[in-house]
C-alpha cells in the first residue's frame, strides 16, 4: 500500500494524539531546542496502524521528513523552526528487521533496519552544513541550497522564486557564507559485527554509520550498541565511474547495550531447564567436563577456567571506587601440554571470546590504535583493539612470552583497572575494557627446569604476573602411569574423529562408546547461553558464615608468618581471588548465596596454584615467590651478601672476587653452593653487576 503525503501527514497526526507520546512532543515544544527529539518505540506505530507501520519500514525517508513537518508546522507554527532540527526517533524495530552487518544486501537499501555491534572506531564530533547560504555574485542575493551529502552541493541556477537573477552556474558564480548557513553536529563511527557466527574464525564485517545532531558523541570505542538507520548508498572514490557502491548507514536512532551477551537469544523454555539442571549436586562437576573434553587431565586447570567464563560480581562503592569481577588466569607450561586448544575452545565457548597470538600482537592491537579515517578529511580516530573489542567478555592471549616487553606492559592497566587509557595523536581518552583474560606462556628456556621456581623460569615481569588471580604451571614429565593415559586418550581422541567421518565399517556399539567418550556433557551452544544467562541476572550474596570462614582462614594463614622465621603465605590479593572465585562458583549453580562449597572450591584453586607456584626451599607457601620471583629467605641472604661486597670495597679497593665473598660467606654459615645461587639471583635482579680485573671476576653493588 502506497500513502499520498496528505495520508502520511493524516496518519502522523492521529498517532502524535496517542498518550505515550503527546507527552513527549509538548515537553519538546516547551524546551526547544535544548530538546529536540520525540522517541517513538516501533510497536506503537504498529498497533495504531500495521500498513502505516510497513510503508515507515519500507519508505522511512519521505514518512520520517513528513513526520518532521508536522511537528514543525503543528507545535512550532509561532516561530521559524527548521525541518531538520527535531527529529524523531524510532526504536525497537522488529526482529526480522534486525540485521547482521555482514547479511546487509542490495535489498535494504533504502529500507529501515536495525544492527547490532561494536563500535570499533568513533571519529570526533564536528559541524556539518544542512543549509547553505550562497551569495551570487552577479546580483548579490543570497540563494539557499539543502545539503544532504557529504560533498557541498553548488546551486544550479540562482533561483528566481528566492529573489535571484536566474543565472545559472556557468553565468555565474556562487559564494558560501559559511556565517548564514546552517550546520549540525555530525559524528561517523564504525561498527563491527560481534554476532556469534563472525566468532568462529571468519573475517569480522563492520558497517559505517552518520550520526547527527543529538545523538552524536555518545559512544566510544569497546561500546556495544544497537543502531537503527536507513542504508544508503556511496559511490567507491577514484578515477571514472564505478558500477559498484559502498553502504552506509544514516542513523535514526542509537543506544547502548546494557546486557552482556545480548546476541544470544534464550527462550523462557531454555530458562526453565537452567533452573532444573542446577538443582543437580553434580552441575559443577558436568560444567567443568563440558569444557574441551578432547583434552585429558587437567582438572583443576579446567576447573579454575569454569569459574573465569561465569566470572565474580563486579562492584560500585558509594565513594565511586569499582571493584572488578573478573578472574584473569596465566597457563605457564611446557611445549606440547595443549596450551593452544585450550585458550581456542575457551574463545569459542565464551560468549563474547576474543583470541590473539603474542607474535602478531602489538600494544595498539591490545589496546586501542590512534589511526586516520580516511572518509574524513583524514582526521585522527580511535580504533578499538583486542581487550577493548573483548569487553564484557573474554581475551584469551597465547604466546605471552613472545611479546614485546613494550607491548605487554599496555596490559597492565586493563588488568587491574579494567580500563585503557589513551592519549595519541591528539587524542585523549579512556575505554572501557571489563574482560577477563586466558593467557599462556612458554618457560624462558622452553621447558621447566626442577631445580628452580616456576616463576624464576619466565621472563614476564612481576608486576604483570601479580595482576592474575591464577598462575597454573602444566609441565611436560615422564611419567610411565600418566603417558599411558595422555597416549590412550589422544589415541581415542582421533580415533572418534576418524569414526565421525567414516563409521561404515565400525560396529555400532564399539562407535557409540568411542564417541561418547570425547563428547562434552554439555553441548557448546547450550553452555554458551548458560553461562550468559548466569552472567546477566545471577548477582550471589556472600552468606556470614561464608565470610567468617575466609576471614578465619585468611588471618590463620597469615599468623604463621609471626611464628619463628615463616614467610608470608598470603595476601589481600589472593583474600580477592577468594571471594572472586566463590561468587563465580554460586553463579554456576545459579545460586544468589555464596556457600560453604563454594569458598572450599575458590581455596581449593588458589592453594593449589599456591602450592605449584610459590613454595620456597623448605617446601612453605611463600607469596613472595609469586610478587617478586624471590623468597623470603633469599632476600634475608642477598641482604647479608650486599654487605659482605660492600664491607669488601673498603677505602680505594674496589674488588671483592667470588674466592673473597666465598670465604667471608663461610664464616657466617652460609654454603658455597648457597652463595652461587644469591650470587646469581642478584645479578638477574640488577642488585650487583661484574667487571673483570686480571681475568678475575669482581662483584659490585649497584648505587
Amino acid at each position: 500500500m502506497v500513502f499520498s503525503k496528505d495520508e502520511i501527514t493524516a496518519k502522523w497526526h492521529d498517532l502524535f494524539d496517542d498518550k505515550s507520546i503527546l507527552p513527549d512532543l509538548l515537553m519538546m515544544k516547551v524546551r526547544y531546542p535544548e530538546k529536540r527529539t520525540v522517541k517513538i518505540p516501533f510497536k506503537i506505530i504498529e498497533r495504531f496502524s500495521p500498513e502505516f507501520a510497513v510503508e515507515l519500514l519500507n519508505n522511512p525517508e519521505e514518512i520520517l521528513n513528513a513526520g518532521r513537518e508536522y511537528i514543525v508546522s503543528t507545535y512550532f507554527s509561532d516561530r521559524e523552526v527548521p525541518a531538520n532540527t527535531v527529529h524523531i526517533r524510532i526504536e525497537e524495530l522488529p526482529d526480522e528487521y534486525c540485521i547482521n552487518i555482514r547479511d546487509v544486501r542490495a535489498i535494504h537499501l533504502n529500507k529501515f533496519i536495525s544492527i547490532e555491534g561494536m563500535v570499533r572506531k568513533a571519529s570526533d564530533v564536528r559541524p556539518k552544513i544542512v543549509e547553505a547560504v550562497f551569495r551570487c555574485k552577479s546580483c548579490n542575493k543570497y540563494i539557499v541550497e539543502p545539503q544532504d551529502t557529504l560533498v557541498i552541493r553548488l546551486p544550479s541556477e540562482c533561483y528566481t522564486d528566492q529573489g535571484g537573477c536566474g543565472k545559472n552556474q556557468a553565468s555565474t558564480k556562487f559564494v558560501l557564507e559559511d556565517k548564514l548557513s546552517r550546520f549540525l553536529d555530525f559524528q561517523r563511527i564504525e561498527v563491527e559485527d560481534t554476532s556469534d557466527f563472525s566468532s568462529r574464525g571468519t573475517q569480522l564485517q563492520h558497517i559505517i554509520v552518520n550520526l547527527e545532531d543529538d545523538i552524536t558523541g555518545l559512544v566510544i570505542p569497546g561500546i556495544r550498541v544497537v543502531v537503527t538507520g536507513i542504508v544508503k548508498s556511496i559511490e567507491y572514490e577514484g578515477k571514472g565511474k564505478r558500477s559498484f557502491f559502498d553502504i552506509f548507514i544514516d542513523a535514526v536512532s542509537i543506544n547502548t547495550e546494557k546486557h552482556e551477551y545480548a546476541d544470544l537469544e534464550i527462550t523462557p523454555d531454555e530458562i526453565e531447564t537452567f533452573k532444573k539442571i542446577a538443582m543437580d549436586d553434580e552441575i559443577s562437576n558436568k560444567i567443568v567436563n563440558s569444557i574441551a573434553p578432547s583434552i585429558g587431565g587437567m582438572e583443576i586447570v579446567k576447573e579454575a577456567i569454569a569459574l573465569q567464563l561465569f566470572g565474580g560480581v563486579s562492584k560500585v562503592l558509594k565513594d565511586g571506587i569499582k571493584i572488578k569481577g573478573d578472574i584473569h588466569i596465566l597457563l605457564l607450561g611446557d611445549p606440547g601440554t595443549a596450551k593452544s586448544q585450550l585458550l581456542r575452545y575457551v574463545a569459542s565457548l565464551a560468549p563474547r571470546g576474543v583470541y590473539a597470538s603474542g607474535k602478531s600482537t602489538t600494544a595498539a592491537g591490545l589496546t586501542a590504535a590512534a589511526v586516520r579515517d580516511d572518509t574524513l578529511d583524514g582526521r585522527w580516530t580511535l580504533e578499538a583493539g583486542m581487550l577493548v573489542l573483548a569487553n564484557k567478555g573474554i581475551a584469551c592471549i597465547d604466546e605471552l612470552d613472545k611479546m614485546n616487553e613494550e607491548d605487554r606492559s599496555s596490559m597492565h592497566e586493563a588488568l587491574e583497572q579494567q580500563t585503557i587509557s589513551i592519549a595519541k595523536a591528539g587524542i585523549t581518552a579512556t575505554l572501557p575494557a571489563q574482560c577477563s583474560v586466558l593467557a599462556a606462556a612458554n618457560p624462558t628456556l622452553g621447558r621447566f627446569d626442577q631445580e628452580q621456581s616456576v616463576l624464576e623460569q619466565t621472563k614476564l615481569p612481576t608486576t604483570l604476573l601479580t595482576r592474575f588471580d591464577v598462575i597454573f604451571p602444566l609441565y611436560d614429565i615422564s611419567n610411565e602411569e600418566k603417558d599411558t593415559r595422555i597416549a590412550r586418550h589422544i589415541l581415542e581422541s582421533h580415533r572418534a574423529g576418524e569414526i565421525d567421518v567414516y563409521n561404515e565399517n565400525i560396529a555400532e556399539e564399539k562407535m557409540e562408546d568411542t564417541l561418547d567418550t570425547h563428547q562434552p556433557v554439555f553441548p557448546l551452544e547450550f553452555l554458551k547461553k548458560y553461562i550468559s544467562y548466569a552472567r546477566n541476572n545471577i548477582y550471589p550474596v556472600m552468606e556470614p558464615d561464608s565470610m567468617d570462614y575466609i576471614l578465619n582462614y585468611y588471618v590463620s594463614k597469615r599468623s604463621r608468618a609471626k611464628q619463628g622465621d615463616h614467610p608470608i603465605p598470603i595476601t589481600a590479593r589472593q583474600l580477592e581471588a577468594y571471594i572472586r572465585l566463590s561468587e563465580s562458583s554460586a553463579k554456576m549453580r545459579l545460586s544468589n548465596k555464596v556457600t560453604m562449597s563454594d569458598v572450599e572450591r575458590a581455596i581449593k584453586i588458589v592453594e593449589s596454584f599456591i602450592q605449584m607456584t610459590s613454595t620456597n626451599e623448605n617446601g612453605e607457601p611463600d607469596i613472595d615467590m609469586f610478587s617478586s620471583g624471590i623468597s623470603s629467605k633469599k632476600r634475608s641472604g642477598i641482604k647479608d651478601m650486599t654487605a659482605i661486597i660492600e664491607a669488601l670495597h673498603t677505602g680505594l679497593r674496589k674488588e671483592a672476587s667470588f674466592e673473597e665473598i666465598k670465604e667471608v660467606a663461610k664464616s657466617k654459615g652460609i654454603s658455597e653452593e648457597e652463595v652461587e645461587r644469591l650470587l646469581f639471583a642478584m645479578s638477574n635482579s640488577g642488585v650487583i653487576y661484574t667487571t673483570t680485573i686480571n681475568n678475575k671476576k669482581i662483584y659490585n653493588v649497584v648505587k
